[in-house]
């Protein structure tokens, strides 16, 4: 049924924009006090369809309605299936311009038969009379082989930025913003302590820096203060706060927090991938972000606003600019910390209404507060049917807020104690399925706290059960979600957890680790059916909401002579997405001067192993588009780890190439991230920042954005070699990987002559994305070499010289002794 609900507003939100667009003469209205005839129309697409394929199915009836406040009635439609047999949809009230749409699913191969019928009907605001029509026959054809649709974009390999092309549907998946503190948590935590869950990015799966900015003077304040550092605002007057991530833009407030709530005005809005400055509003403050998604005749979408929620006004402001638009004034405070006694938490609806629960306990009321009734009530929509609204803000005004108010009950009041010491109001806990679990308590005059808990109905206002109506001395830690909620006790260490719906508990956990685990961070979550919490025995426990049983802990390791307790209190989140579990090592009240040696974990969210640490005293805050920004007390700085965009290069001789000389191709890959043009990362590289291996990026960014010695067995990344020759083949000639510099180079021989093409490859890795880059050459024919005689060395010469002089002189003197003989013999 939802699904057909959904197909229904689909289909009808398409035929309004159809039916609006044009509006022809059979479709305005008609002279008063006539009757109508009317002429019914169907549509059945696609057609012909696959079986088992939905068609959706679009009914109207021309002219329309006599004013835009009138509906028509009794719309039927008959589907006769290939076996003969007869279903009847309707009857159906029309939506605007007397349309109406479902979806309907074929499950048998042949032809169906649809029409549809008017019945006409009086309307008393003309008291004139349509009269009743049918719509021709439809042949409807269904075959065995189905109807592909279009092709959608997959998820993107390469760097990419907002806005999203909106044809790329998919992508929903990884494009989940963060609203406001502790998004998506049905428990916010406090201060700079703080949860949140995005079920909709990509996690960094190394420590890559994108990019670092100052917030306010930080780091060793030095000289005469030693090793004292600047105050950073933890963990009590925060900076980065709340933050908010939409759209690709980063919102924050420009000042710390003061204690008590105080929020000095000034607002920033920056990239989120590059921390480029968008807009600054110094007279703007911010609480929270609204993504509306609102109907309405002429289209559908969704609508962004940025809200300021501090009584007695609330201020909106457009998220493009941060100019203010309008104004609610008499408002109450609300904010999206739940531990506050005098503010009003804020959740969404599915459409992304504003809903805040307001509850006095002591006075004995609960009310919530609509936003979408709000604008209502102040003109800024208004209805044409039932949750169908047109949106028109018109010029920034001043409106009420109590107009929003959509119910307000008497509850019963519960006090405890109120002979001793200061009795607190119940104030909201969290939230967990369609329950609101507040506590009422006090602190007596020795200090012990006494807190029960109280269950409420979020739709009606009711109360639903007390627990035990008992006191509770030591349960001061809550996670909410998934139907249950869950209270920490520092005496036991245990988790206790209990049904929302009915108060009964459920189980109870093994406890923490002896002695510090008894005292937890401010800032459990639950999700996806697993609870986790950071605790001063430098763990982070997973616990099974279903059973109560630990899945796993993570440990932060020995802290040796740095912390009183022997480990790394995990005080930073947890925060959560893409399967990832992020969390921080530190404390509540830092001292000075800072400890060394706290970390940033990622951990897997299923197995508990780290996926990668880094050094920082991290206040976690929000997690979207796949970038998790943090601020760190170190050096006062937000830092955004994500992936970062490469850039790589490649070179090749091209004079004197043969295919009988070997050739070098060099080339670089580097990070382009906007965080390398920083001054001091493009004064230290100023070749340009190298890519780096995934298992190298911890110390590497230390050494590259916190002035930490840089390590010397950093590692590069790979880069494969190909070339296309001049036949058109494409091969690969080789894998290198690139040096601590990035650079790169392979030695090869061309193997034919003719011109080449060389392409380098970077395949990208959990740190980068890749990029590639060519060059050409040309390689000559090798030379012929002719054969010839080795060549005689002089000694050698010189001794053939010597023995051809002999034998001439011998040869001269046996001529002479030949000669001599022949005389004598002539001789009388």
């Amino acid at each position: 049924m939802k699904k057909l609900k959904s197909k229904t507003a689909a289909i009808a939100i398409a035929l309004f924009l159809m039916l609006t667009v044009a509006i022809t003469p059979a479709t305005l209205p008609v002279v008063k006090g006539e009757d109508v005839t009317t002429y019914a129309r169907l549509s059945v697409a696609p057609n012909p369809v696959g079986v088992n394929q939905q068609v959706y199915i679009c009914i109207f009836v021309d002219p329309v309605e006599p004013t835009p406040n009138d509906f028509m009635h009794g719309f039927t439609v008959h589907i006769k299936e290939p076996d003969g047999t007869t279903l009847t949809f309707g009857p159906y009230t029309s939506q605007p311009h007397g349309s109406y749409g479902f979806a309907y699913t074929p499950t048998t191969i042949g032809n169906y038969t649809l029409q549809f019928s008017y019945p006409g009907e009086t309307f008393n605001s003309t008291g004139q009379y349509y009269m009743p029509s049918e719509s021709p026959a439809t042949t409807l054809v269904v075959q065995s082989e189905p109807i592909s649709s279009l092709q959608q974009a997959p998820l993107p390999s390469s760097y990419w930025t907002n806005p999203i092309n909106s044809a790329n549907r998919q992508w929903n998946t990884i494009s989940g913003d963060w609203l406001m503190v502790s998004y998506n948590s049905s428990y916010h935590g406090f201060s700079d302590t703080v949860c949140g869950y995005n079920p909709y990015t990509q996690a960094p799966l190394t420590s890559h820096i994108a990019w670092t900015s100052e917030l306010g003077l930080g780091g060793l304040a030095g000289g005469q203060y030693g090793s004292i550092g600047y105050y950073s605002g933890q963990s009590y007057s925060p900076y980065l706060t709340p933050p908010i991530i939409m759209d690709g833009r980063l919102y924050y407030r420009i000042y710390q927090s003061a204690s008590g709530g105080q929020v000095w005005p000034g607002v920033v809005c920056v990239d989120l991938r590059t921390g480029q400055k968008l807009w600054e509003n110094d007279n703007a403050s911010l609480d929270i972000a609204q993504e509306w998604n609102i109907e309405y005749p002429s289209g559908k979408g969704v609508i962004p606003f940025l809200w300021s929620t501090n009584a007695p006004t609330w201020n909106v402001y457009d998220p493009s600019t941060g100019n203010l638009m309008f104004s609610f004034t008499n408002a109450l405070s609300a904010t999206a910390y739940s531990e506050q006694a005098t503010s009003y938490p804020i959740v969404f609806t599915a459409d992304g209404t504003m809903l805040v629960y307001l509850l006095d306990g002591l006075d004995g009321w609960f009310a919530m507060w609509n936003s979408t009734k709000c604008f209502l009530g102040n003109g800024l929509i208004y209805s044409t049917s039932p949750g169908v609204y047109q949106y028109a803000p018109g010029a920034p005004g001043t409106y009420d807020w109590r107009q929003g108010i959509q119910w307000n009950e008497t509850i019963p009041q519960h006090l405890i104690n109120t002979s001793v010491g200061v009795v607190y109001p119940q104030w909201v806990g969290g939230f967990s399925g369609n329950v609101l679990v507040a506590q009422v308590g006090n602190i007596n005059s020795g200090g012990q706290q006494a807190f029960m808990d109280v269950g409420y109905d979020l739709t009606t206002g009711q109360e639903l059960w007390t627990r035990n109506d008992t006191v509770q001395t030591d349960e001061n830690f809550y996670a909410f979600g998934d139907g249950i909620y869950a209270c920490f006790s520092f005496l036991t260490m245990r988790w206790t957890a209990y049904d929302a719906t009915t108060g009964k508990q459920l189980w109870v956990s093994d406890p923490n680790v002896y002695p510090w685990g008894a005292y937890i961070n401010y800032a459990p979550i639950i999700a996806n059916g697993v609870l986790y919490s950071g605790s001063f025995d430098g763990y982070v426990h997973a616990i099974n909401i279903t059973t109560g049983k630990e899945l796993w802990q993570f440990s932060s390791g020995n802290s040796g002579l740095e912390t009183p307790t022997g480990t790394y209190p995990f005080w930073f989140g947890p925060i959560i997405g893409g399967d990832v579990v992020f969390a921080g090592t530190g404390q509540e009240t830092p001292s000075q001067p800072l400890t060394l040696g706290q970390q940033v974990y990622a951990i897997n969210e299923t197995t508990g192993q780290k996926i990668w640490s880094i050094d920082g005293w991290m206040s976690l805050e929000a997690i979207a588009d796949g970038y998790l920004v943090g601020y760190n007390g170190y050096d006062s700085q937000i830092y955004c780890f994500g992936m970062g965009p490469s850039k790589t290069t490649v070179t090749a001789p091209d004079v004197g190439v043969t295919t009988a000389t070997p050739i070098t191709i060099t080339g670089t890959v580097t990070d382009i991230s906007a965080g390398s043009q920083q001054e001091a990362v493009a004064a230290n590289f100023p070749n340009g920042l190298p890519c780096v291996s995934d298992a190298s990026m911890s110390q590497f960014m230390e050494a590259v954005y916190m002035q930490q010695p840089m390590p010397t067995n950093v590692t590069g990344v790979p880069v494969t070699l190909s070339v296309i020759d001049s036949n058109g083949n494409h091969y690969n000639i080789g894998t290198t990987t690139t040096n601590a510099m990035g650079e790169y180079g392979l030695t090869w021989t061309p193997d034919i002559p003719g011109n080449f093409t060389v392409i380098a490859t970077f395949a990208g890795t959990n740190g980068y994305y890749g990029s590639s880059a060519s060059t050409y050459f040309y390689a000559s024919p090798a030379a012929t070499v002719v054969p010839t005689s080795a060549p005689v060395s002089l000694a050698s010469t010189q001794t053939y010289i010597m023995y051809g002089v002999i034998a001439i002189i011998v040869v001269i003197i046996i001529i002479g002794a030949i000669l001599a003989m022949l005389m004598l013999r002539k001789r009388p």
